[in-house]
């Protein structure tokens, strides 16, 4: 990550340190420190591509949460995924942030996952089933997550709104743990 300006930054969120984490109109995922300094987290071209933070790439990335253990999540509106921007050590040591996609995309393949845990949207849950290429291809906005994965046999749980065009819903899903 490197100093820079900003460009329309989007959504915001503290962390728990008092840093301020923020998506931006230039597809980037950047974080402000409690001493000011901007840094970019991912700054590449817009597109999707999950990876080190040097090459992964965000489509108009909205929504933005972040977990105790330092986890990003991003609601990638663009791409229509919900997004995870982990800190990890790279393969030659040095600090990074890995970024993959927690769900979302074009295909059943990729939603999948969406329905291992127990999924709601004030609707049955065979309506949610019918309707899901319609959930993965529609674009997260705005985001929550909360987590109680530090307590045995907790969940993880992440709630946003998605945009059907003209009229949008809130989608919860809560998982186990990994």
């Amino acid at each position: 990550s490197y100093t820079g300006p900003t460009n329309g930054p989007n959504f915001m969120v503290f962390d728990k340190k008092g840093d301020l984490y923020f998506t931006d109109s230039r597809s980037r995922i950047a974080r402000r420190d409690t001493s000011g300094t901007i840094s970019f987290i991912v700054d590449n071209e817009p597109g999707y591509r999950d990876g080190w933070e040097n090459e992964a790439q965000f489509n108009t990335p909205n929504g933005i949460a972040v977990t105790e253990d330092g986890a990003i999540y991003v609601a990638d509106s663009g791409n229509a995924r919900v997004r995870i921007v982990q800190p990890k050590t790279k393969p030659d040591g040095s600090a990074g942030y890995f970024v993959s996609t927690l769900f979302g995309g074009d295909s059943q393949k990729d939603c999948s996952g969406t329905l291992k845990g127990t999924v709601s949207r004030g609707a049955l849950e065979d309506e949610l089933k019918a309707g899901l290429s319609q959930l993965c291809r529609s674009q997260p906005y705005a985001l929550d997550v909360r987590s109680t994965c530090k307590t045995p046999g907790g969940n993880f749980s992440i709630a946003f709104t998605q945009n059907y065009g003209i009229t949008s819903n809130v989608v919860q899903i809560v998982r186990p743990c990994p």
